[in-house]
């Protein structure tokens, strides 16, 4: 993909509902809130607006909150790689992330982020995920290893994709 505005929207077709944590609770100043999203190529994507509390710099955020929302795309990318290729789910844990800082992530200015799996090998699924602007300028890239963690679904929910709700985006 290309650093400015060449990738293409796809269709969302449904919710992906993990647990909540950091990245997608709710409640207090520090949580961000994302809600996430499954595409038709199997992508997850959210999107989100960072406030002056989140940044590192003034007007730009912290490497490590933009770091975990790549993060959180590539972890709850291999719920949708299980539920699409027919894998009964088991939770993952990251492995290892490289991530590799393009242009400074701005405050105040709505952002997203799209993760997938690239490929899996046994316990491991390799991923990588995109944070980027709206026009599609993508301000960082992550690779990551994840492991699937047999015996660590302690939710039992195996699917990943739930109905969309009102107001949820067409196309992301």
């Amino acid at each position: 993909m290309s650093d400015n505005g060449q990738r293409k929207k796809h269709k969302v077709i449904g919710r992906e509902k993990g647990d909540k944590g950091f990245v997608s609770g709710s409640g207090t100043i520090s949580c961000l809130g994302c809600s996430f999203f499954v595409l038709e190529n199997g992508d997850v994507a959210t999107t989100f607006t960072l406030d002056p509390d989140h940044q590192g710099w003034k007007g730009v955020a912290h490497g490590g909150i933009s770091y975990a929302v790549l993060d959180e795309v590539m972890g709850r990318s291999n719920r949708v790689f299980d539920d699409m290729n027919g894998i009964p789910y088991v939770s993952v844990v990251t492995g290892e992330i490289s991530c590799r800082y393009v242009r400074p992530v701005p405050i105040g200015v709505r952002l997203y982020a799209y993760g997938r799996v690239e490929a899996a090998e046994g316990r491991k699924r390799f991923t990588s995920a995109e944070l980027m602007l709206e026009d599609g300028t993508v301000l960082q890239r992550a690779k990551g290893i994840f492991f699937r963690k047999e015996g660590m679904n302690e939710s039992g929910q195996a699917d990943a994709m739930f109905p969309l709700e009102e107001g949820d985006p067409e196309e992301m």
